[in-house]
């Protein structure tokens, strides 16, 4: 299944239903003015139904909040996506060139995976230390996969706020869309793939996970893509560059 590459525009909200239309970018660059066309979410979930039946296991993703709002008044920009899509290496060439903002390091109960640093990539932690923070109430948002959990800790994110940087944030769709319910002004990002086939591509190349694991990740593509609709923005991460250039456009 192909997905055009689709350019960024804010999704417009109607009563309780989310609209997310969206303009498809021409394949000639100088001429994608005069070249484009609306296309719904809709259209693709419908699309990816024939690959959901030929995927294997269940997601099992809970996500728990904190019941005080917080930072009412800040505005945070997180960036969600699938696994695989792309994200890491999107978000590690902004910052590159955009030094002034802060990306918020999450933490996980997951192994450390060659070449990730604790404190840079996440802050990996045991699962006892885990569970002793979410008894303690340090996580603004939290979820579990595939039997690893990963959290956002609110300290961590008041301390960057508090010095009035520009933050990112990287969650899934239902940490963000937790998060959007404490932090109102917050932007949120889907990061699309360019195809469900080339999505599963990239995550056989990490030779990261399982099998097992990798089926699970697939099947949670529409859930995810359903929770992209109350999202503001929408990218598909065709080539990087192009991708960095459309999260500028949004966040600079």
């Amino acid at each position: 299944m192909k997905i055009s590459p689709i350019k960024c525009k804010k999704i417009e909200q109607h009563s309780a239903l989310y609209c997310s239309t969206v303009l498809v970018a021409s394949a000639n660059i100088s001429d994608s003015k005069k070249n484009t066309k609306s296309v719904s979410w809709n259209d693709l979930n419908k699309k990816s139904d024939s690959i959901k039946n030929e995927l294997i296991g269940t997601s099992r993703i809970k996500s728990v909040n904190v019941e005080t709002p917080v930072f009412s008044d800040k505005r945070v920009y997180i960036l969600s996506g699938s696994s695989g899509v792309g994200k890491d290496t999107v978000l590690r060439s902004f910052m590159q060139q955009h030094p002034d903002y802060v990306l918020s390091v999450s933490c996980t109960t997951r192994p450390i995976r060659d070449g990730e640093t604790n404190g840079k990539d996440y802050f990996f932690l045991s699962d006892e230390e885990f569970d002793n923070s979410i008894k303690n109430g340090e996580f603004l948002e939290w979820a579990e996969f595939s039997g690893n959990k990963y959290g956002t800790k609110k300290n961590l994110l008041e301390n960057i706020l508090n010095e009035n940087k520009k933050v990112i944030l990287k969650l899934d769709t239902i940490g963000a869309l937790k998060v959007k319910k404490y932090i109102p002004n917050a932007q949120l990002i889907f990061l699309a793939p360019p195809s469900i086939e080339e999505l599963e591509a990239r995550l056989r190349g990490r030779n990261t996970e399982s099998e097992n694991d990798i089926q699970k990740r697939m099947s949670v593509i529409k859930e995810e893509m359903e929770n992209s609709k109350q999202f503001d923005y929408i990218i598909v991460n065709d080539k990087v560059e192009n991708a960095v250039s459309k999260l500028e456009e949004i966040i600079c």
